[in-house]
Parts: structure tokens; sequence; C-alpha cells
């Protein structure tokens, strides 16, 4: 059901869902005068929209979107309301399942999306509530952690002015010599240094590390974070530098954002391309200055920027206000 073609065919969306987000951000700190905007829950449910979309076929000014966005809210890991969490998984998947039907009973082509695929394929799928349950579930987790990607781009781009300056050009361009474009490597930079923290796995057998075993049955935390700042690996590993993806490729042994083994996490083309679209769309649209700031901080399940920081957002068409 997930399938590359979903996505490329969501790419136009996503160009367009951006670029007008980016715009009502913008619009949205012009009226708060040099104070700026929290841009987090903003880009939070910016990026709800495209998920929406792709796993759906659910577009923003679709009259269920709002309830939509209201329930995947509740449907949370770290909400201890177990019967509002319920709740919300009932009314979700009744949302949904008249949508497969609907799809499943179309004589023309719907919108494509993860749910018109398996609704194609199978349409009594969504007749089964623990199938349905583990679907959205998907939906909201991808949704969750892709939004802190989003998040951490948009500091990057606003912290490097001058990466973001090259883009527009680079834009243009459109190399064909095989290698990433910038908005790309920009993705592949910020998941580097951000997003990627960790990842658990059973040990199998005992394992030798140096002079120590870890035994059979154990938890095993793999630290990627910190592989992914070892200076035998990449130079300068602390510094924002999306030109190390062109100098050289890294195998999943030393680059593990999208899994450490031979079998790719199945976000990994939706990740890249959504977040290229949103690099693009920044860096054509937006300009950006930080106003207040503060140390990083864990919650939930990642490192985020501080909940004081707050940037000031002007068009590009525009000439920034006077501070």
């Amino acid at each position: 059901a997930f399938r590359r073609e979903v996505i490329d065919e969501s790419a136009e969306f996503m160009t367009r869902h951006f670029r007008t987000s980016l715009l009502q951000l913008a619009d949205q700190s012009s009226s708060n005068g040099s104070r700026g905007v929290a841009p987090e829950n903003f880009l939070l449910s910016t990026t709800f929209g495209v998920f929406v979309r792709c796993f759906f076929g659910i577009f923003p000014d679709d009259e269920r979107f709002g309830l939509l966005e209201k329930l995947s809210a509740v449907i949370d890991l770290t909400n201890g309301d177990d019967r509002e969490v319920s709740l919300a998984l009932d009314e979700l998947a009744g949302i949904l399942r008249q949508e497969a039907h609907r799809v499943a009973a179309s004589n023309h082509n719907p919108t494509n999306s993860f749910l018109s695929e398996i609704a194609r394929a199978e349409p009594s799928a969504f007749d089964d509530l623990t199938a349905i349950r583990n679907f959205i579930y998907i939906m909201t987790a991808s949704w969750l952690d892709t939004s802190g990607l989003i998040t951490w781009l948009f500091k990057e781009l606003s912290e490097h002015p001058d990466w973001t300056a090259r883009l527009p050009g680079d834009i243009q361009l459109k190399a064909t010599d095989g290698a990433d474009p910038l908005s790309v490597r920009c993705v592949k930079e910020t998941l580097r240094l951000r997003q990627s923290e960790y990842l658990y796995r059973r040990v199998l057998d005992d394992l030798p590390v140096e002079d120590f075993v870890i035994p059979k049955g154990w938890l095993l935390r793999v630290c990627i974070r910190e592989s992914h700042r070892d200076p035998r690996v990449f130079d300068t590993p602390n510094e924002f530098n999306p030109d190390r993806f062109l100098a050289r490729s890294y195998p999943r042994a030393e680059y593990s954002t999208f899994g450490a083994s031979r079998i790719s996490c199945l976000g990994e083309h939706l990740t890249l391309t959504l977040g290229q679209m949103f690099v693009e769309q920044f860096a054509l649209n937006i300009e950006t200055s930080t106003r207040e700031d503060g140390p990083l901080e864990y919650r939930k399940w990642h490192w985020k920027p501080s909940s004081k920081w707050k940037v000031h957002v002007s068009r590009r068409d525009r000439q920034p206000s006077a501070m």
C-alpha cells in the first residue's frame, strides 16, 4: 500500500501546501510586529495536511479535515486517558471505513492514497478493527515524527542563511549528474544532526563487545545520535554541512537515519520527498530571523528546539519591516 507512486503523485500538492502555509505564517508574523511567532505548533498542523492527503486521500479543504486533526491529536501514545483514546480511534476508524467503502465502490479514479491502495486491493480490510487501528497508528506516529523533522529543518535553515541563500539557484539548476540536489542534502544533514537518535534491538545471541558480553535476550540500545557525530566518519561532525553528502556516500552502518540493517524504513521516500518540498518552499518564499530562543528540550520521543523559540517571518516578495 505504501507505494512510491502515491508519494510522487502527492508532490505537487506538497509544494502548494507548504508554499501557502509558509506565506500564512509570514502574514501571522507580520501582524505580531517585532514579537515574532512560535512556529512549532503551526508546522505540526501543516505537516498533518500532507499526511492526511497521502494516507487517506483527504485534503485540507474537506469538511472532515478539522475533525480528523482533532481526533488524531487525541490518539497519542502518551495520552493516559484510555477511554478518550479508544473513542477517538473508533470515530476515526468509522470515517476511514466509510471512505474505503466509497473508494472501493467508485467507478471513477479517486485520489491516489495509501487508503485507496488498500481499499482497491482488499475491500474488506477496513472492516478489520485491528488492521484499521494499526493503519491509524502508523499515520499518527509517522506524522508526529516527521513534523519534528520539519521543525528542525525550519530551525536549521533559519540559523544557516548562507546555505538557504544557495538553494534558489540549486533549485533552478536541476542537476542531472545523479547527485542529490541541495534541498535533499539539507534534509539528510538535518536528519543526521537532529532527528535520528536511537534504535532498540533484541540480542539474539551473546554479543562480545571489547571486554564485555551483552547477554542473549537483552534489549540493546543502538546510539545513532552519537554515531552520527563520530569524527572518524564525519568531518567536523557538529557542523551543519549538507555538502558532505556530495563528497561521499555513507553505508547504513555509518548513516543510520532510516535503520541500520539492509531493510529500509517504509517512510524513507515519503520523508525525503516531503522534506525536500518543504526546504525548497522555505527558501523560495520566506526569510526568518530569531527573536527568542533557549536550550534544547527533550519532549516525548525526541530532542526539540526550546519552547521559548520565536522567529520573525517575512515574505521574500516583500522587504522585511523595520524592527
